[in-house]
């Protein structure tokens, strides 16, 4: 297998990984792979894929803290996700096939 096809090969199991909504632990037993393995790829994957100044300057996701806040506004529906210095914010018609990416990223390298 040539570099690039393993890479194709390993983003794919990636990506389907994601889509799956399982944790590291759960997916590779189920597909017989080591998690240390696994967790490799999802890292370079995402080192890959990460706009060019976030690799140059070295930032990388940290673990995410919830605290507790005011409740929203009636009506307003927002959810806000801080995470470090990133803040997302899930409002009413997300897309969410990309939170949901964005989530198994976050729960893969945090």
């Amino acid at each position: 297998m040539t570099h690039a096809e393993r890479r194709a090969f390993w983003r794919e199991r990636v990506a389907a990984f994601h889509e799956s909504g399982l944790s590291v632990a759960a997916w590779c037993r189920e597909h017989d792979v080591k998690v240390a393995q696994m967790r490799r790829w999802i890292k370079r994957i995402a080192e890959e894929s990460a706009p060019g100044p976030a690799k140059a300057n070295g930032s990388r996701w940290l673990a995410i803290g919830i605290e507790p806040t005011a409740a929203p506004k009636a009506g307003n529906g927002t959810i806000t996700l801080r995470i470090g210095e990133v803040t997302v914010d899930v409002r009413p018609g997300f897309d969410a096939e990309l939170l949901t990416r964005v989530v198994g990223v976050l729960k893969a390298t945090c």
